[in-house]
């Protein structure tokens, strides 16, 4: 049992040295450890905190590039940069691009835009002769379900506390005590920085993204 999960025995009244129904092999704790990974997943993807770099050497007349992660999962780049020409890619939507240039009749020249389709394509522009250009990508990672007790958590100070009310959410909301469920994702939006959330928060939808880095052309 790892330090957010006594957390949440704690928050849910369970003796944590000795649970009554919460112990490893059990559907109760297989539940209560689905929980904090949730708490964890959606923290990382709406923080941003957990990130990684790549760098990406592109293909000749190549726009499209599908992106896998054999550690963790690809969430979202929040930084783009040429190295070469010394500037920042704009992020932008692929038919956007589509009606100011006339897709597809000049896309000559480095890339200037990029954007992402789907969970795990991303698209440049201009691409045309771009082979050997090297983009350095800073992405959003999402971390991968722990399952033992040693596995490294993607998480760090109050955003520990944040995943455990998540998880004792949940918890609640399994008992049937929507009170105490909605109390406790309150706390857990407060404690991350996130109150500005909770108006949208009933209309969340997780990223499952799929898959060190892994490139191959599309």
């Amino acid at each position: 049992m790892n330090d957010i999960e006594r957390q949440v025995l704690e928050i849910i009244g369970e003796d944590v040295e000795s649970p009554d129904v919460f112990t490893a092999g059990t559907d109760a704790f297989d539940h209560l450890r689905a929980a904090v990974n949730d708490g964890i997943q959606e923290l990382c993807a709406l923080t941003g905190t957990y990130t990684q770099t790549y760098h990406l050497t592109m293909l000749d007349d190549r726009q499209f590039y599908r992106v896998f992660s054999q550690t963790d999962y690809f969430g979202y780049p929040v930084e783009v940069w040429d190295r070469t020409l010394h500037y920042k890619l704009d992020q932008t939507a692929l038919p956007s691009v589509s009606d100011a240039s006339g897709y597809g009749l000049d896309a000559s020249g480095p890339p200037t835009f990029y954007g992402q389709l789907g969970q795990d394509v991303l698209w440049f522009w201009p691409f045309g002769g771009n082979g050997g250009r090297v983009l350095e990508i800073r992405a959003v990672m999402i971390p991968r379900e722990y399952t033992e007790d040693t596995d490294p958590l993607r998480v760090r100070g109050n955003h520990l506390r944040a995943a455990a009310h998540f998880a004792a959410s949940e918890m609640f909301a399994a008992r049937g005590d929507a009170r105490r469920a909605t109390e406790h994702i309150g706390k857990y939006l407060e404690t991350a920085g996130l109150m500005s959330l909770q108006a949208q928060y009933a209309e969340r939808m997780y990223a499952q993204p799929r898959g060190s880095w892994r490139w191959s052309a599309r």
